[in-house]
């Protein structure tokens, strides 16, 4: 529908009409699209991986989000109270269900076929038979909870560089729900990132992150909860990566077949492997 609109409307020299609601009307929603594009905002190759400095623009806007429902969450109390939109954990727990159930499967087979994997194919059958139980863990929001976009990955994302900055933003925002900062910034490094860039300067982005949003909650009035979640940060970092494993396991088949994102889904395994996230067990059994 909306390639068909945008063609039509792409013919002429005509601007958009900004509009603005003088009154709310309850009823049924809509849904209201705007072109992009059209002020420089382009797609990244997801093959290709982001640049560090497209990676950082990403991870400065949700930094932004972050600290902006920081924010409003000390001012107006719990956002699940505030916004009934937002993606409810029960359904989020059965989406990554399925992403278990199909998914890792999935991962498993690719990894055996290859010689030289035999140890994460075995870690990876092992967290099959696990994950269900590890849900709870993976999906629990921590205080104080923001917003996170929870599908925060380059195929989400446009940008657009302006005197040699980089600025982003992000799309398809159905999945938006209370949660935690680290699950955004670890599905960005481990899906959209080159292994030898994730490896070289993933610690500096997430600082580059935890800097950006203090600066944000400051401004905002939220330094206290910018505190707290900068704190929170690295010790997070197994839960939320393995939860950004289990998102990209799911759509395993985006990267089968182009040897540049096998190679970093593979990479992405093995690290965690490596670093014994894979053997991550629920909260209650640690």
């Amino acid at each position: 529908m909306y390639a068909h609109l945008c063609g039509s409307h792409s013919s002429t020299s005509q601007p958009l009409t900004e509009t603005s609601p003088a009154d709310e009307i309850g009823g049924d929603s809509e849904l209201v699209l705007e072109d992009v594009t059209a002020d420089g905002f382009e797609s990244a190759d997801f093959a290709e991986g982001l640049t560090i400095e497209r990676a950082r623009a990403a991870l400065y806007a949700a930094a932004r989000l972050h600290a902006l429902t920081l924010a409003l969450r000390e001012r107006e109390g719990p956002l699940d109270a505030r916004f009934d939109f937002l993606f409810p954990c029960e359904r989020a727990a059965a989406g990554y269900l399925r992403l278990v159930r199909r998914g890792l499967p999935q991962l498993e087979v690719f990894l055996r076929g290859r010689p030289d994997c035999v140890e994460e194919a075995a870690a990876v059958s092992a967290l099959s038979a696990r994950a269900p139980s590890l849900l709870s863990t993976l999906l629990r929001p921590a205080e104080p909870a923001p917003l996170a976009h929870a599908d925060f990955w380059s195929g989400n994302l446009l940008f657009r560089e302006i005197d040699g900055e980089s600025e982003c933003i992000a799309l398809d925002w159905q999945m938006v729900s209370l949660g935690r900062p680290m699950d955004d910034v670890a599905l960005l490094l481990l899906s959209s990132l080159t292994p030898e860039l994730r490896r070289a300067a993933g610690e500096s982005l997430i600082e580059d992150y935890g800097d950006r949003l203090e600066l944000e909650c400051a401004r905002l009035g939220a330094s206290v909860s910018g505190a707290i979640v900068r704190r929170g940060l690295h010790p997070d970092w197994p839960r939320a990566a393995l939860r950004a494993l289990l998102l990209c396991a799911g759509s395993v088949d985006v990267a089968l077949g182009e040897p540049r994102a096998e190679r970093r889904l593979l990479e992405a395994v093995r690290d965690l492997h490596a670093q014994k996230i894979l053997a991550l067990k629920p909260e209650s059994d640690a």
